[in-house]
């Protein structure tokens, strides 16, 4: 299949200019102004008055992610038709890892779970929480498998928090091979403590969440790794950072020249923990960790994203069903299944909060949504940019279409939205998955299983 994409302004990370992009063989074939004359024989399709994009790359999903008796609402078909709806050609999910069981087991029943139905392509992160020698010894075959990125967690004591001991391991174990590690950073301790406390007295509605998940036990755990990683020499990537506290940290380690990657996600960007005061079960809706924060805290991270303190935005999408899965564990809200939908709403909100408020650049929203997950995360070249020998993976964008976020129109197998109501300016129109069109004028064109798996290697920098 030959497309000439003509007439738009094509943004990348770096660049912004009137051109047009050929696409031949799934691949981007050529790039520049006026090149139209060379492909007599391409399907032609008018950019004009649109921006043509890399396809977004989302860095942390969470589909079909088991939770007790239930797991999260999305299906690997739903999760990532929602991602292209949203203008996301390429998720990292994260996989994990049952106690007791090996990685490459862990590996394999994702990849099941995905092959047949993900219309987006794909990758894995591996959630370690089993630590273990013998399970750690899998590590470079999983490398070889192209997962190239491992996530632990200082937080839910008990069930996937890892030691400082074992962490250390692990960061040397990621020095040594080129891996990179994701690190939620809570500590688990402050958090049990605070759960417990709020418990005892009575305090068991969701509107107690986020005082049960305190900034300082953020801020604490981010201090710890970045001064780990410091030590070890390792690969870290603080993932979901949502504190002015944590940013100034992160900001000062890279000064002091420590190898460490961030990323936040829209609703700390957009949203604040006044969504925790509203009436009755509600709230229930933002029980996801870390919490919602402070208006200052948001403005700390479009100062970072703008900066560089921050590299990439991600959602944390996490989908559960409000009045059939949120409402399972109401009687307390340590039990509220924890996490929120975003896959499709990400590109459109950093658009409209971030390049039309001048908070971010074209460029910048370019890079922290497409070009710098894709180096992070090791997939760059092929994704991520607009440049010859790249997949053909484009999305062409309205900058002036004005709409309403509601759960109604959007495509996640969800009943509620996290930014139900709110209106923004920019849409995603079209997209393009390996030169195939698999979104057109807000129609779905792809067939389950279509998607690809990404096999991934070492994140640049590590």
């Amino acid at each position: 299949m030959k497309l000439l994409i003509q007439n738009g302004t094509v943004v990348t990370c770096t660049d912004s200019f009137r051109g047009d992009v050929f696409l031949e063989d799934g691949l981007i074939h050529s790039v520049g102004a006026n090149i139209r004359t060379q492909f007599p024989d391409a399907e032609v399709i008018d950019a004009t008055g649109k921006l043509v994009l890399p396809g977004a790359i989302d860095g942390h999903t969470h589909i079909e992610m088991p939770l007790g008796e239930t797991h999260s609402s999305d299906s690997y078909f739903t999760g990532t038709r929602a991602a292209l709806f949203g203008g996301t050609t390429s998720i990292i999910d994260y996989a994990n890892q049952v106690i007791g069981e090996s990685l490459n087991k862990t590996l394999n029943d994702w990849q099941i779970r995905a092959k047949d139905q993900a219309v987006c392509d794909y990758g894995f992160h591996m959630t370690i929480s089993d630590p273990r020698e013998d399970f750690l010894k899998e590590i470079p075959g999983l490398l070889d498998a192209g997962v190239s990125s491992f996530k632990c967690f200082f937080a839910y004591k008990g069930r996937l928090m890892i030691s400082d001991e074992a962490f250390v391991r692990l960061m040397k174990l990621s020095r040594r091979y080129g891996f990179l590690v994701n690190l939620h950073a809570e500590n688990g301790d402050m958090v049990e403590e605070a759960t417990n406390r709020l418990l005892s007295e009575g305090k068991k509605s969701p509107q107690f969440h986020a005082l049960a998940h305190p900034r300082e036990a953020e801020v604490e755990a981010v201090e710890r790794a970045i001064r780990l990683a410091e030590q070890t020499g390792g690969n870290l990537n603080l993932v979901h950072i949502t504190c002015e506290e944590s940013v100034q940290a992160i900001a000062e380690a890279k000064k002091r020249g420590v190898h460490l990657f961030a990323e936040t996600c829209p609703q700390y960007l957009i949203l604040a923990d006044d969504r925790y005061d509203l009436p009755g079960f509600e709230a229930a809706k933002w029980v996801l960790s870390p919490p919602l924060r402070k208006i200052h805290d948001r403005n700390a991270l479009w100062k970072g994203l703008a900066e560089g303190t921050l590299d990439t935005v991600g959602t944390d999408h996490c989908p559960f069903s409000f009045e059939k899965q949120k409402t399972l564990r109401k009687d307390r809200f340590d039990r509220i299944p924890n996490g929120a939908p975003g896959i499709e709403d990400r590109v459109e909100i950093l658009y409209h909060f971030g390049v039309k408020q001048d908070r971010i650049s074209l460029n910048q929203w370019v890079d922290r949504c497409c070009t710098a997950p894709a180096k992070r995360y090791g997939i760059y070249p092929s994704k991520g940019d607009i440049v010859p020998g790249s997949d053909g993976d484009i999305v062409i964008f309205d900058p002036e279409k004005t709409h309403t976020i509601s759960a109604r129109t959007r495509h996640m197998n969800v009943d509620y939205n996290t930014y139900e109501g709110i209106s923004i300016t920019g849409k995603v129109e079209s997209v393009f998955l390996r030169g195939i069109p698999v979104i057109k004028s807000s129609q779905y064109l792809g067939c389950p299983g279509s998607g690809q798996y990404l096999t991934r290697t070492a994140p640049e920098g590590c």
